[in-house]
């Protein structure tokens, strides 16, 4: 319940059963290990799934500094540095230094991490493509339009 206020926490219970709230749990449970099973069968190549989200974030951008990185994957900036490091030295990613501040560093994905990154999303997609496979337009719809409210909820309760 971070940052929920007791009124709006409140009006949350009462538009939501303790059925519901377990059901969901339980789902998000079960949803999770898929998750897991999937990063795994796609993340497999020659980096770890941690160096795998890395990755996957880099290629939505340009690039973007370790900082900024840390932020979007909600780590702290050790741990990534760390991680950005290693993609570095796999030769998937490289560190531009800031024209206006040295200090300042980019990382975006080199050739051969664009490469493998397009690589990854390609299976991924196929694992999704197949999971929403005999499910109706509108669920899926409905099912994405709930999961962004849910996504962008704890985006905002979080920051």
């Amino acid at each position: 319940m971070h940052n929920t206020t007791v009124s709006q926490y409140i009006y949350i219970m009462k538009s939501i059963t303790d059925d519901q709230i377990a059901q969901f749990r339980h789902d998000l449970r079960h949803f999770t290990r898929w998750m897991d099973k999937i990063n795994k069968a796609s993340c497999r190549h020659e980096i770890n799934v941690a160096q795998c989200h890395i990755m996957m974030e880099l290629g939505t951008q340009s690039q973007m500094t370790v900082n900024d990185l840390a932020h979007q994957m909600k780590l702290d900036k050790s741990t990534i540095s760390r991680q950005v490091e290693s993609v570095v030295a796999a030769e998937m990613a490289t560190r531009i230094p800031g024209q206006e501040d040295r200090r300042k560093v980019e990382v975006s994905l080199s050739k051969k991490g664009h490469k493998l990154y397009n690589q990854i999303n390609k299976e991924m997609d196929q694992h999704f493509a197949s999971a929403f496979a005999g499910i109706s337009s509108q669920d899926i719809d409905t099912f994405l339009t709930v999961f962004s409210k849910l996504s962008n909820q704890e985006i905002q309760t979080n920051e």
